[in-house]
């Protein structure tokens, strides 16, 4: 087990190799015929070697050493165990068993290895430390034992014949040493530089947990009609509660019968609270009132040449338009709403008629000279126009002949409408009258 220290010679009378290297001693003397400079260097030299030497020698006498224990291979009859060594700690030394395991031909569960230890020597029994079965691996004792022995035994504990094969390592230390398993190199040197990165090792073996939960799922505020599923999670809100719920049952909303407020076993609460009121704020500076203003502006209806009246209804009459190439005053109503200094704000402007009529007329919306707060166009302002009830831009508009109007069987009457910058131009296509209703409506800003 121990490595024999070096032991150079001690006096310088000794010739080795032929006198060319002698070694010597603290305080031999020096004037031997024919010692050269050289040859007491080298021996300066060897006797500083064997020095350091020796302390790796001693250090390493004193760590704890592995000692493999020979198990032969074995027929085992079946109840039988058979003792296959007998172990002795050497006087000044401990030991402990440092790994242990077993197998069988054919494999099998029924067999044991156990290791015992004795105070004596020669025996076939003693205390337990160890038992290991097929399968298994013991790897470690930490007590160590003295002065005895350990008592390695094999056991078939089945009903074959087995074939058993053992491996028992023991360490043994100096009693006394505190040192660990002599592993590697016993004198510590620098630490070395880092090593290169190694590159990504290979993907893992799939998991065994099975696929996780796959969690929740937000479908933001609870919607009557709505279908929803297993996790899905809503936002609800009753009574001055606020908070958040998951599906534990697919359903369609169902207000009163399956919303979270009425079915604890479909919606589960996630997480929930009710709405406190915070202390009210200073109250902040007085504000400009805003103006408000009602005007009557002017626009005007404008007769073509070709234009005539005639009654249609008792709803549609000729009513006071009934000239040709003349200019009609209409009124139109216009709302405005502005700052407390009157200069910026909206005004909003509509204004009907209607009557029955053929021919053209124009449509001319009120400006700044006529009661306006702006020259009104049609950018901002829109023109519906209403044939016979029903609401239309270019087409026709079936009626059924009407008296002396047209005698005969149904007929088509139909408009045009042209847009201008201020205003509308409606030709009526037909040569009879068609009864028409008119609304203009718009907001412009201002200024």
């Amino acid at each position: 087990m121990a490595i024999k220290p070096i032991d150079l010679p001690a006096a310088a009378g000794l010739d080795y190799s032929g006198g060319d290297v002698r070694h010597f001693s603290q305080g031999d003397a020096v004037n031997v015929p024919g010692l050269s400079n050289p040859t007491r260097n080298l021996a300066e030299r060897d006797n500083a070697l064997a020095e350091k030497v020796n302390e790796v020698v001693s250090v390493v006498n004193n760590q704890e050493q592995f000692v493999p224990l020979p198990v032969v291979r074995t027929n085992v009859p079946p109840g039988d165990e058979i003792i296959v060594t007998n172990y002795r700690i050497p006087a000044g030394f401990e030991a402990r068993v440092l790994n242990a395991v077993l197998s069988t031909t054919p494999a099998s569960t029924s067999a044991e290895l156990d290791i015992y230890y004795s105070s004596s020597y020669g025996g076939s029994t003693g205390a337990v430390v160890v038992t290991v079965t097929p399968g298994s691996e013991f790897t470690g004792d930490v007590n160590f034992y003295q002065t005895g022995e350990f008592i390695i035994a094999i056991k078939n504990t089945g009903a074959s014949t087995l074939e058993l094969a053992a491996s028992v390592m023991l360490t043994m230390r100096p009693l006394g040493a505190e040192g660990t398993l002599l592993v590697g190199s016993i004198i510590e040197g620098p630490q070395g530089k880092p090593g290169q990165r190694g590159g990504p090792g290979p993907q893992g073996n799939p998991g065994t947990g099975g696929a996780g939960s796959p969690g929740m799922v937000w479908q933001g505020a609870w919607t009557n009609g709505i279908s929803y599923a297993v996790n899905d999670v809503v936002s609800y809100a009753y009574s001055g509660t606020y908070g958040s719920w998951i599906c534990r049952i697919a359903n369609t909303g169902n207000y009163g019968v399956n919303d979270p407020q009425t079915s604890t076993s479909v919606w589960n609460t996630v997480a929930i609270g009710v709405a406190v009121s915070g202390t009210a704020g200073p109250t902040g500076p007085a504000g400009n009132e805003a103006q408000f203003t009602s005007l009557v502006p002017t626009g005007y209806i404008v007769t073509a040449s070709n234009y005539g009246t005639r009654p249609y209804t008792a709803e549609y009459d000729a009513g006071v338009i009934s000239q040709p190439s003349r200019a009609y005053p209409i009124s139109a109503l216009e709302k405005g709403i502005y700052n407390s200094t009157g200069t910026v704000g909206v005004a909003i402007l509509t204004a009907s008629y209607r009557t029955c009529f053929s021919g053209s007329m124009s449509i001319i919306l009120p400006r700044i000279a006529t009661g306006g707060v702006v020259d009104y166009t049609t950018t901002s302002v829109d023109l519906i126009a209403i044939a016979a009830g029903s609401v239309v831009t270019y087409g026709t508009a079936n009626n059924s002949s009407v008296g002396a109007i047209n005698a005969g069987g149904t007929y088509s009457k139909s408009y045009k409408q042209i847009t201008y910058t201020n205003g509308w131009g409606i030709e009526v296509i037909s040569p009879d009258a068609l009864p028409m209703s008119f609304l203009v409506h718009g907001v412009v800003s201002v200024p």
